[in-house]
């Protein structure tokens, strides 16, 4: 071997002895950290803060603790690890600090900030529902659902634009289904089985990672499409506390059909057969969902109106409504 190949191989194992120490010391964990969970909590709840020691026993160990610059002895002593607090107003800091020491002399320290944010996640389900209805237009199995993140993290006194934020988005419990800067709204399609609960999280947190707050929402499609039949006029449209049965003097009456919760895919191509007292009649010509019904002379009479819904719909394709018509003096 020459001196010059001999040199290369000392260099090289040199090398590789120091890569492998920098491994080894990456690998040892730090004697003392800090975690909140949550680790940004909501304003005015509780959290917890856990001191791992993961290189000796907490037990034998004593943990003083520090809030905000002052010393909390009632939290303070042997084997106490974990803390509880109450998390101020959006954007405040709270600094936490631990010192642990053991009976051998050695221990550490570590500290920890703490910043409460907010996040809300309304959703909105893609499915029918009248414009007067002061429901929520609900999920049904099919449906495409649009779940919102609407976060408040508010950093040394300024909001942060939500639009700049990072968003991680989960469904199920599967792996991250949606990610990136702005990614506020998530969008899926239910199961088209019936009472299906899907699980949705979203992690949120600003670019330099200095909050991160997470959430969940749960949907579930214990909703089904449904048509109702209420009473009408060319003026006041539909009457909501009329459904299924009114009473009017005799005259033209307008009956409606509302659909409810229809996936609006399937929506625009529902049809309206109509039936009084047994018999078909013809729809509105300028809204097939209204049925005018001519009770000049049925004074003190019931009439029968039904409706027969068509629509393409996972595993129904028709839907009936019944409404009672009673005609006074």
């Amino acid at each position: 071997m020459t001196k010059k190949a001999g040199l290369t191989g000392f260099i090289g194992l040199v090398a590789a002895l120091a890569v492998a120490s920098a491994a080894r010391a990456q690998a040892i964990p730090p004697p003392v950290s800090l975690t909140a969970s949550p680790s940004s909590p909501s304003p005015r709840v509780p959290y917890t803060v856990t001191a791992s020691t993961p290189t000796f026993d907490k037990d034998l160990a004593e943990f003083a603790w520090t809030v905000d610059g002052k010393k909390r002895p009632e939290f303070s002593g042997v084997g106490a690890n974990e803390i509880t607090l109450t998390a101020g107003a959006i954007g405040s800091i709270t600094k936490i600090n631990v010192s642990v020491s053991r009976p051998t002399g050695d221990g550490g320290s570590s500290s920890l900030t703490v910043i409460p944010s907010d996040l809300s996640l309304p959703w909105i389900a893609e499915t029918t529902a009248p414009r007067w209805y002061q429901g929520k237009a609900l999920p049904t199995p099919g449906a495409v659902v649009d779940i919102i993140a609407v976060p408040r993290i508010v950093i040394a006194g300024s909001s942060l634009n939500p639009d700049t934020l990072i968003y991680r988005w989960r469904i199920d419990s599967d792996k991250e289904s949606l990610t990136g800067s702005g990614k506020r709204v998530f969008t899926f399609t239910a199961s088209t089985l019936p009472e299906t609960t899907h699980q949705i999280d979203v992690s949120v947190e600003d670019i330099d990672g200095r909050v991160h707050k997470d959430g969940r929402v749960l949907i579930t499609t214990d909703a089904v499409p449904r048509v109702v039949l209420y009473a009408s006029s060319p003026l006041g449209g539909t009457e909501p506390r009329s459904a299924a049965s009114a009473t009017a003097r005799p005259g033209l009456f307008d009956v409606i059909a509302e659909p409810f919760f229809f996936p609006l895919s399937s929506a625009a191509a529902l049809t309206y057969d109509w039936t009084v007292d047994g018999n078909a009649v013809p729809a509105s010509a300028q809204n097939p969902r209204i049925v005018t019904i001519d009770a000049g002379r049925r004074a003190n009479e019931d009439i029968s109106v039904s409706a027969a819904v068509h629509a393409v719909y996972l595993f129904q394709n028709s839907f009936s409504a019944l409404f009672n018509l009673f005609i006074s003096q």
